[in-house]
């Protein structure tokens, strides 16, 4: 076995390690450059932690349900190789907005006691699936969560012309109008959809990162109609992110789960000043 099989397999497995979603370690899409002409190449890293500080994930293909970036109407895959890091490494569609997309095939951690699925079900806003645990009588230990990630993330290549699309995925969040054009401080609306549907009286959680490296975080409550405003100021990096849960039979779900959670990030970055479209 030679020393790079090795060592994709050391890190998938901290891959495994670190990619368990209880107490919210978040999973989320980072280029390397957010803003860049139109010739300089795609790369991103995967990354699971917290306070948008993470641990970088390379790429296991049969860990990946879709991964594709989309400028205006054109749609490519993303491939890669075992091993590679960072994970997204591809080239631009052309000049203006481009969304990249990542969804993961289902993982899977576990609980040794209701407490710890507790304080996860508190951090986001999801207390109420507590009480549905117990009334279906599931066991109060050793048991296991099912979850799903769906990242995005905006960057620009060349102009700043076009903006956020709709992209299909089971859950995602939507920026409403383009971050990169438009003058901050401002709101911007942020929409979470699920089965295309709004997500409606869920909490987002906005974290962002200051040029000196300060974290701040924010929440956010999507109304009736999926939208949640968000205050953007420039020169800072975003992580937006917002979860759902849904009962599983842990008769077919391939972890044996009772619970499958759904996670959805948005990243960008805002200039300092508003980009020409």
């Amino acid at each position: 076995m030679g020393q790079r099989q090795i060592a994709c397999i050391f890190l998938s497995l901290a891959s495994g390690i670190f990619g368990m979603p209880a107490l919210s370690h978040e999973f989320w899409i980072a280029p390397t450059s957010y803003l860049a002409d139109e010739t300089t190449q795609i790369d991103a890293e995967l990354l699971v932690g917290m306070d948008m500080v993470g641990s970088a994930q390379i790429h296991i293909k049969n860990e990946i349900k879709q991964s594709f970036r989309q400028l205006a109407d054109q749609r490519k895959p993303n491939k890669g190789r075992l091993g590679d890091r960072p994970a997204l490494q591809t080239m631009a569609l052309g000049s203006g907005l481009h969304v990249l997309a990542h969804v993961t095939k289902q993982q899977s951690t576990s609980y040794k006691d209701l407490q710890k699925f507790q304080a996860f079900l508190e951090e986001k806003d999801l207390l109420a699936y507590l009480q549905e645990h117990r009334d279906r009588n599931l066991p109060e230990k050793d048991f296991a969560e099912g979850y799903v990630r769906h990242a995005k993330s905006l960057l620009v290549r060349g102009s700043a012309m076009g903006g956020d699309q709709i992209l299909g995925l089971r859950l995602e969040l939507v920026a409403m109008n383009n971050p990169y054009v438009m003058t901050l401080p401002n709101n911007i609306p942020i929409l979470a959809l699920e089965h295309g549907k709004p997500v409606a009286n869920r909490r987002m959680t906005i974290q962002s990162r200051r040029p000196d490296g300060v974290t701040d975080r924010a929440f956010a409550m999507t109304n009736d109609q999926g939208l949640a405003n968000i205050m953007l100021y420039p020169d800072r990096e975003y992580l937006i992110d917002l979860v759902t849960m849904e009962q599983s039979d842990p008769a077919t779900d391939p972890h044996q789960a009772p619970w499958r959670s759904h996670w959805a990030s948005l990243t960008f970055q805002t200039p300092t000043k508003a980009l020409a479209q």
